[in-house]
């Protein structure tokens, strides 16, 4: 992986179905609700604008007239609606039409506003490293790194956090939004019908495990899933993908504005985080 690697941000949206959020923050687009003074994609826009290890920015999902921004990295933006899927999928057919396509890409929610331009470049190098171990123990890259954070760093920082949480053998964590990928991995159709499921059912714990085979459910619920023996190996062939598991120490990357109660929550976060910065 060689570094600086372009990042983009999904901020597709569908407004024949604005969800309750949107709705309680009187937008269209979820990237657009005011946090502290200025749209929450700003936030991330600027962690990636700061961070060392990012060639690019792309938008997925709004055009330059949805925001007043200014980058020193080049910026571009990329029309898409729809679900999450869909906007992935505008994405990877972006990256993968580029006269020179990326090896790697880098996609940042653009509703996780605590990210900060270090913690991109720590989980890149993380990102990086594991893959080096990778290849040394296997041959191969990896293709996917799945971004997990361990539940007590999440509470001990963000204790009012509203997340849900997987509980396996190796630990719980939270899913975190912060996805590095090859762009022609994921134009695989075993990918694409597993990220499309995953996406569809997010909130659904049982839904997923449905893929995991018949006993998947009760091995999950009775603490005996394990991500190391189970999970990794059932997506690695599932998905037709090199997958590695990217344990972050960084809560930034999976607190995101998911609810309409918390958005006042995350107005006096943002304000006190400006105020001690």
């Amino acid at each position: 992986m060689e570094f600086p690697i372009p990042a983009y941000i999904p901020a597709g949206s569908n407004p024949e179905k604005p969800s309750s959020l949107c709705l309680a923050a009187n937008v269209k687009n979820k990237a657009l609700i005011p946090l502290a003074g200025k749209p929450i994609i700003h936030y991330v826009i600027d962690a990636l604008d700061n961070a060392k290890h990012v060639k690019s920015i792309t938008i997925v999902g709004l055009d330059e007239n949805d925001i007043d921004v200014s980058t020193q990295k080049p910026l571009n933006f990329v029309p898409a609606t729809g679900t999450n899927f869909d906007t992935a999928l505008t994405a990877v057919n972006y990256f993968t039409s580029l006269e020179s396509p990326p090896e790697y890409v880098l996609s940042l929610s653009s509703d996780i506003p605590f990210v900060t331009s270090e913690i991109v470049d720590k989980n890149l190098e993380l990102a990086n490293s594991l893959n080096k171990k990778y290849r040394e123990k296997k041959g191969v890259d990896v293709e996917l790194f799945y971004p997990l954070t361990p539940k007590s760093i999440v509470i001990k920082k963000f204790p009012q956090a509203n997340k849900r949480y997987r509980k396996f053998k190796e630990g719980t964590f939270a899913t975190g939004d912060f996805f590095v990928y090859r762009p022609e991995s994921a134009l695989k159709p075993e990918a694409q019908k597993v990220t499309q499921s995953i996406m569809k059912n997010r909130k659904s714990m049982v839904k997923i495990l449905l893929g995991f085979g018949p006993f998947a459910i009760f091995k999950y619920f009775f603490g005996k899933m394990s991500l190391e023996t189970d999970v990794k190996p059932a997506l690695k062939k599932i998905m037709n993908i090199e997958l590695e598991t990217l344990i972050s120490k960084n809560p930034e990357i999976c607190v995101d504005l998911d609810y309409p109660e918390d958005l006042e929550k995350f107005e006096i976060l943002i304000k006190a985080k400006q105020i001690t910065d």
